[in-house]
């Protein structure tokens, strides 16, 4: 009921999404730290929280952006690979043990379920994702499947486990049993550079100080950052918030760069209404005489990005004072080049409060 509430209009929505947001950080910095954590992730797990927050009609609202991003947080301290008691780091293979363990649990149990024999008798890869979970499991009548959570030791009994609901208890499953990526491979997965839509989400990269809405940054609402505090779970803990502070400051900067060429651009629509005009200029901003995409490779094996993008673009300094010239002439291998994509403002206009990507069809 309070996430449905969050996402209301009202002051008092905005007060109880505050109130959310500011808890989740309570419980971020509890988990991150092994004096509390050791005894808050206990409490944490019989909350149920991240199971429900899955669900929550808040999390998937434009208003519930930060919430989510700090469950996203939460959810990945409650993963972390370290002993709660012992502060030890736990390596990935008995990571994957105990993951692949409390899986065979589950299928003994299923095993006794006539229904669920195909989950009982699959091999454990097949089933440790959220679809594949879901899709064994979403069939099962209510009081059937509240009462396998129950003998799981999921749920305290199977009326609590009926009183979550279908959507509620397929979500303990999946928050229970579905694959954890490694921290090695989730660092691996990562860009070097950020995407479209990461400088412009306030949650990860506040907004400067001249700009409304700046006083996240004065520490009265919550951010969805890793802190540097004087505690770490693990060496590899600390590496962790380094490197994820350190790429968000660097996307600050490419995002201000970025924001500071398109601004001296100035797009406008062309007259006509079909393409756009620039009536400004920008000394390292030049638009694009053509763009020719030749290659997308295929994955290598195990990852998920291509292998190689092959394209070229060219550009005219015709025009262009002599050092400009020389500038975009002395590119060379591995220089950073960023390829945008502008329209110009709506004819309509953009409201006063529009992210800059909308306010300038970046």
């Amino acid at each position: 009921g309070g996430g449905e509430g969050g996402g209301g209009g009202g002051g008092g929505g905005d007060g109880l999404a505050r109130y959310l947001e500011v808890s989740l950080e309570l419980f971020i910095d509890l988990m991150a730290q092994l004096p509390t954590r050791r005894f808050f992730h206990a409490v944490l797990a019989d909350s149920q929280l991240l199971a429900r927050s899955r669900d929550s009609p808040h999390a998937a609202s434009e208003r519930g952006r930060l919430f989510g991003r700090l469950c996203t947080l939460l959810r990945d301290y409650d993963k972390f690979a370290v002993d709660d008691h012992s502060g030890a780091a736990v390596p990935d293979a008995e990571q994957r043990a105990a993951a692949c363990e409390r899986l065979l649990s589950l299928q003994r149990l299923a095993f006794e379920v006539e229904s669920l024999k195909p989950f009982a008798l699959a091999h454990l890869s097949s089933l440790d994702s959220p679809p594949a979970l879901r899709a064994h499991f979403a069939s099962l009548p209510p009081a059937a499947l509240a009462a396998l959570c129950e003998r799981a030791g999921l749920v305290r009994s199977a009326a609590d486990g009926e009183a979550l609901g279908t959507s509620g208890l397929l979500s303990l499953l999946i928050e229970t049993f579905a694959k954890v990526p490694s921290q090695r491979e989730a660092i691996g997965a990562m860009p070097l550079y950020p995407d479209e839509s990461t400088p412009w989400d306030e949650a990860l990269v506040p907004p400067p100080p001249d700009r409304e809405g700046a006083a996240s940054l004065g520490g009265s609402a919550p951010l969805a950052l890793p802190k540097l505090n004087l505690q770490f779970l693990t060496l590899h803990d600390y590496l962790l918030r380094n490197f994820a502070l350190f790429r968000l400051e660097a996307t600050h900067e490419i995002k201000e760069d970025v924001q500071d060429a398109v601004r001296r651009l100035a797009p406008r629509p062309a007259p006509g209404g079909e393409g756009v005009t620039f009536a400004g200029w920008a000394r390292m901003a030049l638009p694009l005489d053509d763009f020719k995409l030749f290659k997308v490779g295929r994955p290598r094996l195990g990852e998920l990005a291509p292998s190689e993008v092959r394209a070229e673009a060219i550009v005219s300094t015709r025009g262009c004072r002599a050092d400009v010239a020389a500038e975009w002439s002395g590119l060379r291998r591995h220089d950073v080049v960023f390829l945008l994509s502008v329209s110009g403002p709506p004819a309509s206009g953009a409201p006063a409060a529009a992210p800059f990507p909308v306010a300038c069809g970046l």
